[in-house]
């Protein structure tokens, strides 16, 4: 009798860990943005961005990095790669100027915030701030959380879009 609870037991492991393996395939697949999943290679989403017209800016071994115009700002989108996977996105809004006074930084913020919410249809995320130097908003969806970031920083400012695998 305990043989047998045994090989039901092993049974279980052993269809748990493949159901587990599949889903881990299947979520590892699911749009991050752009039209690229996450998981993909490194030369599909340099295929998916030069159907766009980008080329690549500057590569090496784990990052693709583009200059592209995004949520109204020119920006550096950079892809990161870990084991030739995707597992990262940045956008990083190129300023005019190195540093912006409080209420262009509000401002700016709100600009972003809004073109990021609008493009997404997301009708709100999580609102973080000092209403000072740090302004941040976190949204998800099914696959991804986004995490808007302004700030100011030792005399500079800076403005980031993170999106993550959820």
């Amino acid at each position: 009798m305990n043989v047998f609870r045994y090989v039901i037991l092993l049974a279980m492991c052993l269809l748990i860990g493949v159901l587990d393996d599949q889903s881990a395939e299947a979520t590892s697949k699911h749009c991050a943005v752009r039209g690229v999943n996450w998981g993909d290679a490194p030369k599909h989403v340099e295929n998916v961005e030069k159907k766009r017209g980008n080329n690549v800016y500057e590569r090496n071994p784990t990052t693709l990095i583009f200059q592209i115009e995004a949520f109204g700002k020119r920006t550096k989108l950079t892809y990161f790669f870990k084991r030739n996977k995707l597992e990262r996105v940045l956008y990083d809004f190129q300023l005019q100027r190195k540093y912006l006074p409080g209420q262009e930084m509000e401002r700016l913020y709100h600009s972003l915030e809004q073109e990021i919410d609008g493009a997404y249809q997301f009708g709100g995320g999580f609102f973080d701030s000092n209403h000072y130097d740090r302004f941040n908003t976190d949204w998800a969806t099914s696959t991804s959380r986004l995490q808007l970031k302004v700030k100011d920083q030792q005399g500079k400012t800076s403005a980031r879009l993170v999106v993550l695998p959820k």
